[in-house]
């Protein structure tokens, strides 16, 4: 059994034994990550774009170039899979849209999640007045439109702290990475800011127990564990509604969804929660109750074993590939 990663990396071992069941699992493919991590344009920036490209187009340059997904690699090996697994609908969806994939070649298999004993004991009951993000501090986890609904939140609930925490990357000053961007942005709110920086994966517990609710504001993520070790700690979450978050949260019940690029919607469902300690405990119950039910060992389990199993039979049907 071979499965494909990224960039079809078990392509050249499907060449060399062609008649191996493929299976392809869509974790998110190249072209759909560096369209999340290209900076959404300002109007001046589209202004100058548009300057841009007549002059180029005076010069007979050519800048028009646009994604084509019959001449990328990893759509091309996608083809050749016995099986299409998707962690998440949201990016079965995604790719059945930009690659015209078969839905009925598609099934569904999340991964399996085994929450550690500390994040299950943390007590639901919690009132610390922190708000925290986990994860890369980068434009494509939403970290700008977090940081931007900052001050609407302290404005209101100067009381709140913002803690984050996770590995400073880049900003769109050169000059500057993501914290220190931050920082220049909010510095009449610089008290209420905390930049743990990272943190590894056994000191996690320590920090949602003195955390009130997580925001996870992406601009799109397949199938994020940071959400699920947040559910598994019994905190209220603000989750994106782009991509995988939206079914881990169950659609709403296990926490507040937010659209992308949304300050003022971000900032609404923190107050909503702030405001309301037992709705953000009652969802935080239902979001570790899901967590142990639905992505545990053995549901994911048998669901990737009936998976392997007709990957299996599909191949011993049509035998072995042929290529050129």
């Amino acid at each position: 059994m071979q499965e494909v990663y990224y960039n079809a990396d078990a392509r050249e071992a499907v060449h060399l034994v062609p008649e191996i069941p493929l299976v392809v699992k869509l974790h998110t493919p190249a072209f759909l990550a560096a369209k999340i991590n290209k900076e959404k344009p300002s109007l001046l920036d589209e202004v100058r774009k548009y300057i841009d490209m007549g002059v180029l187009r005076s010069k007979g340059i050519n800048r028009n170039w646009k994604y084509n997904f019959k001449e990328d690699i990893e759509y091309i090996h996608a083809l050749k899979a016995d099986e299409i697994v998707a962690p998440s609908q949201a990016i079965a969806d995604e790719l059945i849209k930009a690659w015209k994939l078969n839905r009925n070649k598609i099934s569904l298999v999340p991964y399996p999640y085994v929450p550690s004993r500390e994040l299950l004991e943390i007590p639901v009951e919690n009132q610390t007045n922190v708000v925290t993000f986990i994860g890369r501090l980068e434009y494509r986890k939403g970290i700008l439109d977090l940081a931007r609904a900052i001050p609407i939140v302290l404005k209101q609930h100067p009381e709140v702290s913002f803690r984050f925490i996770g590995r400073k990357r880049p900003s769109p000053n050169p000059n500057l990475d993501m914290q220190h961007y931050i920082e220049s942005m909010l510095q009449p709110y610089i008290n209420s800011l905390e930049f743990i920086g990272f943190v590894p994966l056994d000191k996690i517990p320590s920090y949602l127990g003195t955390t009130d609710l997580c925001v996870f504001p992406s601009l799109w993520e397949n199938f994020p564990f940071v959400c699920l070790e947040a559910m598994a700690a019994a905190r209220g979450i603000v989750g994106s509604n782009s991509g995988g978050m939206v079914e881990q949260l169950n659609h709403g019940e296990c926490g507040k969804l937010v659209p992308p690029y949304n300050p003022n919607q971000i900032a609404k469902a923190v107050l909503e929660l702030l405001r309301n300690p037992s709705l953000r405990m009652e969802l935080g119950q239902a979001a570790r109750k899901r967590v142990l039910n639905e992505y545990n060992i053995e549901r994911i389990g048998l669901l990737q074993e009936n998976s392997y199993a007709r990957a299996i039979k599909r191949r011993e049907t049509m035998g072995s590939r042929f290529y050129n």
